[in-house]
């Protein structure tokens, strides 16, 4: 039996993280129901994102929806195939019935359910 709470599915979908008023713009690797990867766009210049900072995450969805969600970073790291790009992984900290229904629809999709 799957777990649905703790399955990451693979995504690609553009994103945008907000942290300390620096916009990062980055690609959707996978989501969970808690929790979303993201690797960025290349950076100019070496970014430490901190654990445990807040993010505010912005995407928007094939059927055109539009998520904020705010999160915290729990790891990142540089991209260890290429040093101008990091991978976050964050950890949704507001609940949000949206994405909750979002990431359902998209876990029954993977998982051959719908």
């Amino acid at each position: 039996m799957v777990n649905e709470r703790s399955s990451r599915i693979p995504f690609d979908l553009e994103i945008e993280l907000v942290i300390d008023g620096i916009r990062y713009d980055g690609t959707i690797e996978n989501i969970s129901s808690t929790g979303i990867q993201v690797k960025t766009v290349p950076l100019k210049s070496p970014v430490n994102f901190s654990q445990d900072k807040e993010v505010e995450a912005e995407f928007r969805t094939p059927a055109d929806e539009l998520f904020s969600l705010t999160c915290k970073i729990i790891w990142s790291e540089t991209d260890p195939s290429d040093s101008n790009l990091v991978n976050i992984g964050l950890e949704i900290s507001e609940y949000s019935p949206d994405y909750d229904e979002f990431y359902k629809i998209v876990f029954g999709h993977n998982i051959g359910l719908l």
